[in-house]
């Protein structure tokens, strides 16, 4: 008679499992509630310098509070979602700052994160033969091999790709390096970014604040 346990037994060793743990992703809302068009046309009209003295850099607005009150409504939205039901933090927060970018092109942006806040949310108005956004990780786990890899996926990969199109909002930890890579078109790229800090109770014991 066959031992059922025992062939269950030798079928389970051969599973193999993949679990993700500590992950770091990132939350995109597709062709969210605003006027794009109208968006694109005030983000057109600022004032912009470049923070480093470089030819190829993209450009940052003046204004480092462009969003008014009833747009920034509409945002907080989106990203009360993102922190509440995509990353699961049960904590209200607030829209700190907020700017534009112009990036034109043959230009881009050096890596980099944003110090002082939590969260980061940027904005793409329109989008011209697929802009994206990258991301580069930091982890030192693997970071010290240049090893080929079979098929590139979230374990793997060092540098990651997000194609956005009109309307498009991303939200991601502060902390993870991005940046605009060259825009490669013929079109000047313009997009909105904005910091997010935590606003109620958080920590414990003596580490407790309320922010």
């Amino acid at each position: 008679m066959v031992d059922l346990q025992l062939v269950f037994l030798l079928f389970i060793k051969e599973v193999m499992i993949v679990k993700s743990m500590f992950s770091t992703g990132y939350i995109l809302f597709k062709d969210i509630k605003l006027d794009h068009k109208n968006m694109l046309s005030k983000i057109k009209k600022q004032k912009y310098n470049s923070i480093e003295q470089h030819s190829c850099y993209s450009l940052i607005s003046d204004n480092r509070n462009f969003l008014d009150e009833k747009t920034k409504r509409v945002f907080k939205e989106y990203t009360d979602k993102a922190i509440k039901e995509g990353f699961g933090f049960n904590i209200d927060h607030d829209i700190v700052n907020s700017w534009t970018t112009k990036c034109e092109p043959n230009t881009f942006s050096h890596f980099h994160i944003h110090k002082n806040f939590w969260i980061t949310a940027v904005y793409y108005p329109h989008s011209e033969y697929s802009y994206t956004i990258e991301f580069e990780s930091k982890r030192m786990d693997w970071g010290n091999y240049d090893i080929p890899a079979k098929e590139y996926n979230t374990y793997n990969s060092g540098w990651w790709f997000q194609e956005v199109d009109p309307g498009d909002l991303i939200v991601f930890s502060a902390s993870v390096e991005h940046r605009i890579p060259v825009n490669k078109t013929n079109k000047t790229r313009y997009s909105l970014a904005m910091n997010v800090l935590p606003k109620g109770k958080i920590g414990v014991s003596d580490s407790e604040v309320t922010t």
